[in-house]
């Protein structure tokens, strides 16, 4: 029997079973781990690079971050970096791109109050250049603009329209 750990926040409704967060979203559950979890998970680990486990201090002053902020993070707070990110991983043995992928989906969650999920870029191959080009606040404008576009209501369409 795992222990549950239930609370309200801005995604609705989160169970924690056993480290693995489920959540409800529009009526729907869905499992997801959350970035802290992991990277407190690979600190207790002696599986990791330092081959025994760490504490927030030896962690802070290996990636070169302030105790404060590795707590928060450690804590569930999204106030992870690209950079942050990426110390981290490389010290424990983490996969960056997949764990970033994690850290954004949480900051999405956290700043719309809804759910994160990873964005697949449209196949259009201009999109696809640029995107890889853009740092992470310039992702996040893209997306903001894509869905006000999205969000408004269609025009009836006009003479002047090209077919």
């Amino acid at each position: 029997m795992y222990d549950a750990h239930i609370r309200g926040g801005p995604t609705g409704i989160q169970c924690l079973l056993g480290g693995q967060a489920v959540a409800s979203h529009n009526g729907r559950m869905e499992p997801y781990y959350r970035y802290s979890y992991l990277l407190r998970s690979k600190m207790a680990d002696s599986a990791n690079r330092q081959g025994r486990a760490i504490s927030i201090r030896e962690l802070s002053v290996a990636i070169g971050r302030s105790y404060e902020l590795c707590r928060l993070v450690l804590r569930g707070h999204p106030a992870v970096s690209e950079a942050f990110n990426h110390d981290a991983c490389e010290l424990l043995g983490l996969d960056e791109a997949e764990m970033w992928k994690i850290a954004a989906a949480e900051k999405v969650r956290r700043g719309y109050g809804a759910p994160g999920r990873p964005v697949a870029v449209p196949p259009d191959e201009r999109l696809a250049r640029a995107w890889e080009r853009l740092d992470a606040s310039g992702r996040e404008r893209v997306i903001r603009i894509a869905e006000q576009i999205a969000n408004r209501p269609a025009k009836p369409p006009s003479d002047n329209d090209e077919p």
